[in-house]
């Protein structure tokens, strides 16, 4: 019973040219895009590679839905998260990559 989750993407060096956002070396760009399937409340990872990426948008479908609504995001300045969040369970993107325990914190 309950949602369930039909896609999480995570695209970990997003490329958006937005005004201030500055690209450290735009001829190395690594697009890493993985896809998970859970149930709300349930524990969902994902990976992208040893370190925390410096860009990255994660992002949730529901079933039978090609509507994607980000839910977490990293544009240079640390990581957020969306209140869309709030309503999946507990949402944890770590600050630091070094940091392997989930915590009840949402970063916003």
């Amino acid at each position: 019973m309950g949602i369930h989750l039909e896609r999480a993407l995570c695209f970990c060096t997003l490329l958006i040219l937005t005004q201030g956002l500055e690209i450290p070396d735009p001829e190395h760009i690594d697009y890493i895009r993985q896809q998970a399937r859970a149930v709300i409340n349930s524990t969902v990872s994902l990976h992208c590679g040893s370190s925390m990426p410096t860009l990255f948008i994660w992002v949730f479908s529901k079933t039978d839905s090609d509507n994607n609504e980000a839910i977490a995001y990293n544009y240079g300045l640390g990581p957020k998260t969306l209140p869309l969040a709030d309503t999946l369970g507990i949402l944890w993107v770590p600050p630091d990559p070094d940091i392997e325990s989930p915590t009840t914190q949402n970063s916003r």
